[in-house]
């Protein structure tokens, strides 16, 4: 009898060992949805580096996105470490802004507008290619003003280009 107890609790462990071990998903969660942007004025100058005279900072910066038709401002997110959508950081050859699309699970594609402080308003559009019950959300093309920008299937490279304002 204390074999047959011990013959069940083996092929009990076993048999939970091998199910809880199975790999659905070996890369684990893929989120990339964010875009670089580097704002050049007309005569040149880097817009977002803070030595540039009446540069734009973080805070003259607003992003919108769209929701049911409406532009809806971004609200402040706790969980996040840029919790207004955005963030200034210095590279080469200019400073960029990393701008952080708000998901919805629904949506094949994102719409932002950008308000460049006094400078005027843009429209960012990314789709968004789901795969394995959303744990993979990659903006594999990116339009700007109506104009693609970024397509990660013709040239994977970083999603990152300049405007001109």
């Amino acid at each position: 009898m204390k074999s047959l107890i011990i013959l069940i609790a083996i092929t009990i462990t076993i048999t939970i060992f091998f199910t809880a071990c199975k790999e659905d998903d070996p890369a684990g969660v893929i989120i990339d949805t964010t875009i670089d942007v580097s704002l050049l004025s007309t005569d040149g100058l880097d817009l977002l580096n803070p030595q540039t005279p009446n540069n734009l900072t973080e805070d003259d910066i607003q992003l919108f996105k769209d929701e049911d038709g409406a532009s809806v401002k971004y609200s402040l997110e706790g969980n996040s470490d840029h919790p207004y959508g955005i963030f200034i950081f210095e590279d080469t050859p200019y400073y960029r802004i990393r701008l952080f699309p708000r998901l919805q699970v629904r949506d094949e594609f994102s719409v932002m507008y950008v308000k460049w402080g006094e400078l005027g308003m843009d429209t960012l559009k990314l789709e968004i290619v789901r795969k394995n019950n959303n744990t993979y959300q990659v903006a594999e093309k990116v339009w700007f003003n109506g104009e693609k920008v970024y397509d990660q299937n013709i040239k994977y490279e970083e999603r990152h280009f300049v405007i001109t304002k």
